[in-house]
């Protein structure tokens, strides 16, 4: 696999998500929020604002400089998180506990929710772009089947071609980085009462061997569960993609296991050249 073929695959790892919501677009909705204007409730119950009993959803933080690192993004996106769940939490509260602001204090709540959302999956991007630029790999154990036979010693044994050593089916430790940028899902709790989120996305990764250290390059498409949150994270993920090997071995031509060699050879042929096959692998990163 040639350098540009591995710079296309980074690529393709760190695209941006779809129909994402923009930095800019998270800071108006959230500048809407705090400025409050006055409106008048479902009820009758007139004003949005303080003098309606419904408290203010004031959630933001000094605008992001568009030169920020991921660092300070992701500090950005965590605090509007906190403040906008424990803004809805408050305005819970005063809806059950004022029944004349109960209209105002749930479309404001209802705004602050759907601007929660968005965060949380401007979250999970920077998180998934964080993981790639900081090349965290994770260690996977797979199976490899070659498309082709992959024969690494042969030799002729009373007159008859005698496969040695095939590599056609083989276990594989794999050596990957991934992307999980689509496929963003909660779940139910766990007994331990953490989110239990999935993820999907391609990954590149090298592969190796008992006997080389670096034996091939793969890439493919991953799927993955994941249980907590930051440190505590635990999970699992399987990928399925096609792994190409330099420096395999096939059978030249004419040659077959179990066969008669070409009139005249006195010994197996073989050829060497890069072999694909396809791969499958598991870890426990996510």
């Amino acid at each position: 696999m040639t350098h540009k073929t591995l710079f296309c695959l980074a690529l393709l790892v760190n695209a941006p998500a779809f129909a994402e919501t923009s930095q800019a677009e998270l800071e108006r909705r959230l500048g809407v929020l705090s400025v409050q204007p006055a409106r008048t409730g479902g009820t009758g119950a007139g004003d949005l604002g303080p003098a309606a009993g419904v408290p203010k959803v004031d959630c933001m933080p000094a605008a992001l400089d568009d030169k920020a690192n991921i660092d300070e993004r992701l500090a950005w996106a965590r605090s509007v998180k906190a403040c906008l769940k424990a803004s809805i939490s408050t305005l819970q509260t005063t809806a059950a506990a004022n029944p004349a602001a109960l209209g105002p204090a749930v479309a404001r709540q209802n705004e602050a929710a759907a601007v929660l959302a968005d965060v949380e999956e401007r979250i999970d991007t920077i998180e998934g772009e964080k993981d790639f630029m900081g090349l965290k790999w994770g260690i996977g154990i797979g199976y490899s089947h070659g498309f082709d036979d992959i024969i690494d010693e042969a030799e002729i044994v009373d007159g008859v071609v005698r496969v040695k050593k095939d590599l056609t089916e083989q276990p594989r430790v794999i050596f990957e980085f991934h992307n999980y940028r689509w496929c963003h899902r909660k779940g139910r709790s766990t007994g331990d009462d953490l989110p239990v989120k999935t993820g999907c996305g391609p990954f590149a990764a090298v592969a190796t061997r008992d006997d080389k250290i670096l034996s091939g390059v793969a890439a493919g498409w991953m799927y993955g569960w994941k249980t907590g949150t930051g440190t505590d994270a635990t999970g699992f993920s399987v990928g399925v993609g096609v792994i190409v090997d330099s420096g395999g071995k096939v059978l030249g031509e004419g040659f077959k296991d179990g066969e008669a060699p070409p009139p005249g050879a006195t010994e197996v042929l073989l050829k060497e050249k890069a072999v694909a096959s396809g791969v499958i692998f598991f870890t426990r990163t996510f």
